[in-house]
């Protein structure tokens, strides 16, 4: 009796907790250098053979996997992935049985010795339903690791989508600022002509325009590339 109840102890204290520590800040980066990647986590075999490098100029894969591994969202739902993995784990497992034991010490009466009973007892229901609660936890678990593919794949597909937005307004906003320039220097000159009456107002009044149009059309390009940041 006494090495059974050594042995249950022994096997009581396998389990242990431990209290983990909760971040009271957000975990964002201060610098692209900080940013970790690890090949293993790149859902995409696309951007898993693209090597992120931080020495050179980030293109739009380099923009794409840091968006995909550092989106709060979808660490979010990476953790969802985990529990389904422990749940699909878990139904798999065969229900523990139930051991008891008593020693009853003699103390008086017409017996001669101490009473000793032991009982063994095992639930029989999960292990009928144990092969449909695993196909059900792994279908679950299935239906959250697409879900997290389909969000990774909408995230890289609007990372890239911006980037390639953002070089086209850069682009048209060097090519408007040239014109600009251009229209700028084409009105002072007609002005200056004016002034020395080699020019009339009607003259000038349209390149007038044509600059007001063009730093416009500037004004609004700067607020989509803002919108767009």
């Amino acid at each position: 009796g006494l090495w059974i109840c050594v042995l249950s102890a022994a096997l009581t204290g396998c389990a242990s907790y431990s209290s983990l520590t909760l971040n009271d800040r957000p975990s964002l980066r201060s610098s692209l250098t900080a940013l970790v990647v690890d090949d293993g986590d790149l859902p995409l075999s696309e951007l898993g053979s693209h090597r992120l490098d931080f020495r050179r100029p980030l293109d739009m894969d380099d923009i794409a996997t840091i968006a995909v591994l550092h989106n709060p969202d979808l660490k979010a739902v990476r953790a969802t992935v985990g529990v389904a993995q422990a749940q699909a784990f878990a139904a798999g497992l065969l229900p523990d049985p139930q051991l008891s034991f008593d020693y009853g010490f003699l103390v008086g009466g017409p017996g001669t010795t101490n009473s000793i009973m032991t009982g063994l007892a095992q639930d029989i229901l999960p292990l009928l339903t144990l092969s449909t609660r695993k196909a059900v936890a792994e279908a679950n678990e299935r239906s959250v690791e697409l879900d997290l593919l389909w969000r990774e794949w909408q995230t890289v597909s609007q990372a890239r989508l911006l980037f390639v937005k953002a070089i086209s307004l850069e682009q048209q906003s060097r090519i408007l600022q040239r014109n600009q320039e251009l229209f700028e220097q084409r009105y002072r000159l007609s002005s200056e002509a004016m002034k020395r009456g080699d020019e009339t107002l009607p003259t000038v009044t349209p390149d007038l325009v044509a600059l007001s149009s063009a730093e416009s059309q500037s004004y609004d390009l700067r607020q989509l590339i803002l919108k767009n940041k």
